[in-house]
């Protein structure tokens, strides 16, 4: 198969330019849209499978516990990250914008070696930190060994970041679709076949597993993008590390006050209420977060590398911002009116009648998401900007 060059035109339009005004920016918004949610609809469609397996071996206390496990995790990946991930992309797609493969390069050279620092580092401290951790999260050092199992989870998930940063920088929506699908496909067929085996004993090594099926598939497509013989500079690659730090930690701080509040708000439900009660918060939490992820997800992939090069053109980027709000609401609200009406045949089909208590819990997430979704593409204008300070706060 042929593969397009990575700085070739986006099938979808380039990030700026805009010949045919706001109907083609509509129009490619939609068409991005409609790729990457195409594979988060089959993502969701898996992500039943896995949800279903978990619920019917586990119940609700299991589920309790792969909350929190995923809620531990990913506090650890997004303290240990420095926020390298996020701020690649933005970095990757202004080079791009700006001075062609040299510049992305170096970018990318950064990229790499940042991130696969940091998880080593973020690994080993799961290990050495694993009984505070285990005591501040669950009220009892029980689970130690698996939190230190965990920080084999926070080193696949930073280095498969870095890998679909690059991927989003370029805007390869085709590849960062397949990476979705074909990961999505290897994490179901994983679950099924270790929690059948295992039963309880295969939920810590699903919750890692799947970081490593991620890994896997994200490295297969990274070998596939074509590079010139251009070689990274060693202070290029020093000023750009420096630009995705500076950047990164107001986004790792910023994404700790969500993660580390649900962290912190699991642990309360647990040692308050019971394993079984975070069950039923997961449960919840799940549905919410999976079914309306494909609308803010497709954003995170094309709209804002395109914003981050069109920056500077206010007019540009007003549209774009205009009409990724109107995309969004179109796609996310007759979502969320459906689920309110037919949540408790949802939880019922998804999980089982023993997750009725879900149900409550389900319909104020989903209404809060009506919120995000609509106030999601203003955040991005801040981030493109390079605004840390005024996004932090």
């Amino acid at each position: 198969m042929r593969h397009a060059h990575p700085l070739t035109p986006d099938p979808t339009g380039g990030p700026g330019d805009d010949p045919e005004g706001p109907r083609r920016s509509f129009r490619r918004i939609l068409r991005s849209t409609t790729i990457i949610g195409g594979a988060s609809v089959l993502n969701v469609l898996l992500s039943i499978v896995r949800t279903k397996v978990l619920a019917v071996f586990l119940g609700p206390s299991g589920m309790g516990l792969y909350g929190m496990y995923n809620a531990i995790m990913g506090a650890a990946t997004g303290l240990a990250g420095l926020g390298l991930n996020q701020s690649g992309v933005r970095q990757i797609a202004e080079a791009q914008s700006r001075g062609g493969w040299p510049a992305v390069a170096d970018t990318w050279a950064a990229l790499w070696r940042g991130t696969a620092v940091l998880g080593v580092f973020g690994a080993a401290a799961m290990v050495l930190l694993r009984d505070p951790i285990a005591r501040w999260t669950f009220g009892t050092s029980d689970h130690a060994t698996a939190i230190a199992a965990l920080g084999l989870g926070v080193l696949a998930s930073l280095v498969a970041g870095s890998q679909t940063a690059l991927l989003n920088g370029l805007r390869r929506i085709g590849d960062l679709a397949r990476v979705t699908v074909y990961g999505s496909v290897g994490a179901t067929a994983m679950t099924i076949a270790v929690v059948w085996l295992l039963k309880e004993r295969g939920l810590l090594p699903v919750v890692v597993g799947i970081t490593f099926v991620t890994m896997a598939v994200s490295t297969y497509f990274i070998a596939r993008v074509p590079r010139p013989e251009t070689r990274p500079t060693g202070r290029g690659e020093r000023r750009q590390l420096w630009e995705l730090i500076r950047l990164g930690i107001v986004l790792m701080l910023s994404g700790l006050l969500s993660s580390g509040s649900l962290l912190v708000a699991r642990s309360l439900v647990v040692q308050r209420l019971g394993m079984d009660a975070n069950g039923y918060f997961q449960a919840a939490w799940g549905i919410t977060m999976t079914y309306l992820g494909f609308v803010l997800g497709a954003m995170g992939t094309d709209f804002f590398p395109r914003l981050s090069a069109a920056i500077h053109d206010r007019g540009a980027a007003n549209r774009m911002v205009n009409d990724q709000a109107e995309v969004a609401i179109l796609i996310a609200g007759p979502i969320v009116l459906g689920m309110l009406s037919f949540a408790p045949s949802i939880v019922s089909l998804l999980y089982s009648s023993r997750f009725d208590p879900a149900i409550p819990v389900f319909r104020w997430q989903l209404f809060g998401n009506l919120f995000k979704v609509m106030s999601w593409p203003l955040g991005f204008i801040l981030l493109a900007r390079g605004a840390s300070f005024h996004y932090f706060a």
